[in-house]
């Protein structure tokens, strides 16, 4: 009975309370519940309080039901927790006595509960990009220009003696560096590892000239008194490697087959009866040449390279002004400084 009148004393005293801070009502559980009344939150579960029947806020219910408790938006605070009120909102205080059930006053807040925005998650499938090769034209075509300055190895051929003359032979020494340059057009692929490959032809023409005659009888030639130029005019079929060192720094390496069109222009010494030419002939070889060197991509488009080339025509046929024919090795040691350009 102590009870009862305990409950019903302090059901009072709250409505009394509730009734100044609020004239509307709410629905609980779904039940239209006027401001000032009273209703009993269960220990555990949850109470629904809202506008609308079936939308509103749903409240925790305490897990104990001694303690004293503070009702808001967002739930109960348990007893000797700190809580500041917001503006917004009223909520009332209620000291439950130890060992007794509670009986709160539902207070309508004076300010819409805050609505959450949840941010849309983007399940769709990523689209995957090959990354791009770095380095100079990582696939693709290519042009691209030669420079060249050869040192040509000593060449020799025998011109037959005439009138009782015995034959003689001459090794041609070519003292002074000779020039050349080609042009090119190639295709570059590039494997996974990072390794790329190149294909190209390559045109081009270089000349060197003859600083000294020497005969097998002894005599000699050199100055203004030996005469001759070696040049050729060459086509190539080349293949090569590049092995990135560094992001834009690659070893080169590679060769070419072809065929060259090698001419020995006037080659003679002066004599005391005047110039005397021994051979002024062309002929068509195979060549070849050995390549290595470095790769420096200047842009992804524009490479320079640097070069050190071998190079050799076998067995020129010439025929020499005494009418006997010769064939001659011509081989030379190349320094190349090119540039090429990617599409």
């Amino acid at each position: 009975m102590t009870r009862k009148l305990l409950l019903a004393a302090t059901a009072l005293g709250l409505i009394g309370h509730a009734a100044g801070a609020s004239a509307q009502g709410v629905y609980v559980n779904g039940v239209y519940t006027e401001a000032g009344q009273s209703i009993t939150i269960p220990a555990t579960g949850n109470v629904n309080i809202g506008s609308t029947p079936t939308l509103g806020t749903e409240y925790n219910a305490p897990t104990q039901s001694i303690g004293q408790y503070k009702v808001t938006q967002d739930g109960y605070v348990a007893q000797n927790q700190a809580y500041t009120v917001p503006a917004t909102t009223s909520t009332q205080t209620y000291t439950v006595p130890t060992g007794q059930d509670a009986t709160y006053n539902i207070v309508v807040p004076s300010a819409a509960p805050a609505t959450t925005y949840t941010q849309p998650i983007n399940n769709a499938t990523p689209t995957y990009q090959e990354p791009r090769a770095s380095g100079w034209a990582a696939r693709g075509i290519y042009v691209g220009a030669r420079a060249a300055v050869n040192f040509p190895r000593d060449t020799d051929f025998r011109v037959d003696g005439q009138a009782g003359n015995p034959s003689v032979s001459l090794d041609n020494q070519y003292d002074d560096p000779g020039y050349g340059g080609s042009l090119l057009v190639g295709y570059r692929a590039r494997s996974n590892g990072g390794w790329g490959y190149r294909v190209e032809l390559e045109g081009g023409y270089q000349t060197a000239e003859v600083e000294r005659h020497d005969l097998s009888n002894g005599a000699s030639f050199s100055g203004g008194d030996a005469f001759g130029d070696t040049n050729i005019l060459y086509g190539f079929l080349n293949a090569y490697g590049d092995v990135p060192v560094t992001e834009r720094l690659s070893l080169t390496a590679g060769g070419g087959v072809g065929l060259g069109r090698v001419e020995f222009d006037g080659h003679g010494v002066r004599t005391n009866q005047g110039v005397q030419t021994a051979l002024d002939d062309d002929g068509v070889a195979f060549g070849y040449h050995l390549d290595a060197g470095v790769t420096y991509n200047l842009t992804d488009a524009v490479a320079l390279e640097a070069l050190y080339r071998y190079q050799q025509f076998v067995d020129v046929e010439l025929t020499t002004e005494n009418g006997n024919t010769e064939d001659v090795d011509v081989s030379s040691h190349n320094f190349i400084a090119g540039v090429r350009v990617g599409f």
